[in-house]
């Protein structure tokens, strides 16, 4: 019942979303404290960490879920949010998955991820610790992503710092679509996103966000709605 409840709420959502992006309310502009740093990729398209085939990211390995999962752009480390359970060569295993936990730490004062599933259900919860460090070394980030999805980082970044309050995060953690090899900041600026047929909801904290995704396609709404 639980479960219903949650994506009847989501059809509500849809309706009030619009383009499926939610932004957190009142923030101002913050023009005079934020200049954004001029950075140029050192690689090519072909050698993308994230839309390429470098043997360094395991982007060609997750693509072949179609799902999503969170990348740390420091160390190109990528954790799967599996809200569905596949089989090393991508065959999606219908049932009997169980329960899904995975802790992965990026090094000392950095980020760190706590993900747990339930892919029998198509729900994850998950938590994105923030160390210290935890911030985007574009020095770093600029050897990993060819100039296109660096410009899309930077944007982001710009966004999160230029519109958002006097506590705006931009952690180096991104949402990414291992289908579409987009990315989606984890600032505060943002609460949540239709990522295709999920829906992630982001509880922001001081030290770590709460990431909540549901695989919520639109023919299982239309099921619920008719019962």
């Amino acid at each position: 019942m639980k479960i219903r409840n949650i994506l009847i709420a989501l059809t509500m959502v849809v309706a009030c979303c619009g383009c499926g992006v939610v932004r957190a309310e009142n923030h101002e502009m913050n023009d005079n404290e934020f200049v954004l740093p001029q950075v140029e990729s050192v690689i090519d398209s072909e050698e993308c960490c994230i839309c390429g085939e470098n043997e360094r990211s395991l982007m060609p390995y997750y693509r072949k879920s179609g799902m999503i999962g969170l990348v740390c752009l420091n160390t190109m480390e990528i954790s799967s949010l599996d809200t569905r359970h596949y089989s090393d060569d991508g065959t999606q295993i219908i049932s009997g998955a169980g329960l899904s936990i995975t802790t992965s730490s990026h090094g000392e004062d950095e980020c760190s991820f706590h993900v747990s599933g339930m892919p029998d259900r198509g729900i994850l919860e998950g938590k994105v610790y923030y160390g210290e460090k935890c911030e985007p070394d574009f020095d770093v980030i600029k050897s990993f992503l060819c100039q296109a999805c660096l410009d899309t980082v930077l944007k982001m970044y710009q966004d999160e710092m230029k519109w958002g309050s006097d506590n705006s995060r931009f952690p180096e953690v991104c949402l990414v679509d291992f289908k579409t090899n987009e990315l989606y900041t984890l600032g505060k600026t943002h609460v949540g996103y239709w990522i295709r047929d999920y829906w992630v909801h982001i509880d922001h904290e001081d030290e770590y966000s709460d990431v909540m995704v549901i695989y919520a396609p639109q023919n299982r709404l239309d099921l619920v709605s008719q019962e």
